[in-house]
Formats: structure tokens, sequence, C-alpha cells
């Protein structure tokens, strides 16, 4: 799953300073655990994050706290899908004139960034409603990241393009007692 990354840094500073020996850190009121690096938080909403740090020669520095909102949630994306459209088959069958908008939502970020390609190309920023000026079948990938960096999974849309209207022909029919009708 997703996670937070969190890392702690701690000066002992001053002409006699003997130099930081460890730190400590919890979360939500667990255990202290010794701090060997950059660690995760896996769980998301608020947490609270309190730590210290302990020098060569035994001197604690006061507890700090600090509440955390964490988002390891990622964004959900959408298409909408504008008219003329048709669903038949399981087929999205639109046209060249039909709008295509995408959208996301994340109930703990405001700002999403939508990437979307078209047929494998290269990915683009998504800024608004776009049409898809094609003769054939195309395939739209897109996906959300929020301003954590959470991203969501690539979703896919396949669309089959109808471009070309129809034709109605006049076909002859022969009377039964008349013989073939001349047009």
């Amino acid at each position: 799953g997703l996670s937070t990354k969190i890392s702690l840094v701690a000066n002992d500073e001053g002409q006699t300073s003997s130099g930081i020996k460890k730190i400590l850190y919890r979360i939500n009121n667990q255990d202290w655990i010794e701090y060997n690096g950059i660690f995760s938080i896996t769980n998301g909403g608020t947490v609270v994050l309190e730590y210290y740090c302990i020098d060569n020669v035994g001197n604690q520095e006061e507890i700090k706290r600090k509440e955390l909102y964490v988002d390891n949630e990622p964004p959900y994306s959408n298409v909408n899908i504008g008219t003329p459209y048709l669903e038949k088959y399981n087929k999205n069958i639109i046209t060249s004139q039909t709008l295509i908008e995408l959208s996301c939502s994340d109930s703990n970020s405001t700002e999403n960034k939508i990437y979307y390609r078209l047929n494998n190309g290269e990915y683009i920023l998504y800024d608004g409603s776009f049409k898809i000026d094609a003769n054939y079948n195309v395939r739209l990938e897109y996906y959300t990241v929020d301003q954590f960096g959470n991203q969501e999974l690539t979703r896919m849309v396949d669309f089959y393009l109808d471009n070309v209207g129809p034709n109605i022909f006049v076909v002859p029919i022969q009377s039964p007692t008349k013989g073939p009708v001349n047009l």
C-alpha cells in the first residue's frame, strides 16, 4: 500500500558539543523506536508523531510533538463522454464531435493533476475537455496524481469512432404479376 515517508534530522552544535547519540520517536503513543533512517507511516488520517534526541553525554532534549494529517489514499478519476455517444455491444461509439471530459475526486487533496494519452502516445497534462479527431478505434488511458504524490492506477476506455454517415439504397422488387419494376 501507499505510505508517507518521514525523516528526522538532529544536531548538537557548539564548541563543546558531544554529538548526537540517538534519536527516538513514536507514533500515536506506541512504544518508542530508535531512529535509524527514513521511516514510513502507512495508516492515513491524523497521526501524532513524538520525537527527541539524546547527545553522547546523556543530555536529552524536550519531547517534541507534531500532529500530522497523512493522506495515503490515491485520487479517483472518471471519464465523462458527451454526445453523440452510443454504448452498444459493450462498445463506446463516438464521433469526432464528441466531447471527452476527465474529472477526479479526492477527499484529502484539492490540487490534483490528471494525465491522459491516446493510443500509447505521450501522456499529456489534462487542461479541459477535448475531442478525438480520428477515423479509427482509439484507446484513452488516464490517471490522477494528488498534491502528495499519491497516484491512482491507470484507467482506460476504448472508443470506436463512427464518422461515416449511413447510406440508403433502392432495391428493385419484382412484382409477381408484372415482372421487374423499373426505376
